[in-house]
């Protein structure tokens, strides 16, 4: 034991001389680098934000103006609008028996009716306006084809070509009455 002893004592003085090296190493660093350089990374991302909300004002301002503008814009489409129907109801109504068809320049369906207008009930009408097939019954005695009639008229197709039967034999009714009636006669 006498033997480890003797050698003991070098052996922690070695020790001790080596820990004393790593603090000094430790020690001869900067402690407050560290803290320096996450300063630094707060300070860039401070900026960066300060930044962003500079730009978000910026960009909310000429929101804001653009909007504002739009309001203006409808506000005076919206009285152009009110003043174009005040005008309209204001102005006298047009005689419709002479209308034309722009395209063709032949008198339009309205003209053909004897100036009713056929997206509504004529002026005379009764109870046929509320009734389909009358109004059918109508179109076809005017003249108008199976397809405008479908259009014009909630009525199926098979019934729009019934009902121009019927107008066209209505039209040629009156020769074969009167045929019939001297018959009877």
């Amino acid at each position: 034991m006498a033997y480890v002893l003797t050698w003991l004592a070098p052996a922690l003085d070695g020790v001790l001389i080596m820990l004393l090296a790593v603090v000094l190493w430790r020690l001869r660093q900067d402690p407050t680098a560290a803290w320096r350089a996450r300063e630094e990374t707060l300070r860039e991302i401070f900026e960066g934000l300060r930044t962003t909300v500079a730009q978000a004002e910026g960009l909310a301002r000429e929101l804001d103006s653009r909007l504002g503008e739009h309001q203006t814009e409808l506000r005076t489409l919206m009285r152009t609008s009110a003043e174009a129907v005040a005008r309209a109801a204001a102005a006298p109504a047009r005689p419709r028996d002479r209308e034309r068809d722009p395209l063709t320049d032949a008198p339009s369906a309205t003209g053909r009716l004897g100036g009713h207008d056929t997206d509504g009930p004529p002026a005379n009408a009764r109870d046929d306006a509320r009734d389909p097939l009358a109004e059918a019954r109508r179109l076809a005695a005017a003249g108008l084809g199976i397809d405008e009639i479908v259009r014009r008229v909630a009525v199926s197709p098979a019934e729009a070509r019934v009902l121009a039967g019927l107008g066209e034999r209505a039209r040629r009714a009156p020769a074969a009455n009167a045929r019939a009636g001297e018959r009877q006669r």
